[in-house]
């Protein structure tokens, strides 16, 4: 068997882990130790939705502050991932040409297997 982690947790545990055994279909934040506006997300096709709007509300709520996301993907992802940063770019850019300010959003796609191989990431 396999104990399986639920997607809704509550607020416990403020252990600082790093990126281990992600399966790409959770949107999970990892490396806690990174400052907070850092957000690293392990995100599968049907997830990337979810990691856009999650992204956007982000943006909106830090509006001035400047937002950097590691989107840590699979490889099968990757295509979408890449789309969904560039829209996201071009409506930071737009916000920002609006209010006047520099863009508030730097974003990287990453793929998963590379990344892990890289840190030598324990995958289930």
């Amino acid at each position: 068997g396999g104990d399986r982690s639920s997607a809704g947790g509550g607020s416990g545990g403020g252990k600082e882990k790093d990126v281990v055994g992600l399966r790409g279909v959770d949107v999970v934040e990892t490396e806690r130790h990174l400052e907070p506006a850092h957000l690293v997300y392990s995100a599968s096709v049907d997830f990337l939705h979810a990691v856009g709007v999650s992204i956007a509300s982000a943006l909106n709520a830090t509006a001035p502050a400047l937002l950097h996301v590691h989107l840590l993907v699979s490889r099968d992802a990757l295509p979408a991932a890449r789309h969904l940063q560039r829209c996201l770019l071009a409506a930071a850019a737009v916000g920002a040409s609006r209010a006047g300010t520099a863009p508030s959003l730097v974003m990287s796609v990453v793929d998963y297997e590379d990344e892990a191989r890289r840190r030598r990431i324990h995958t289930l």
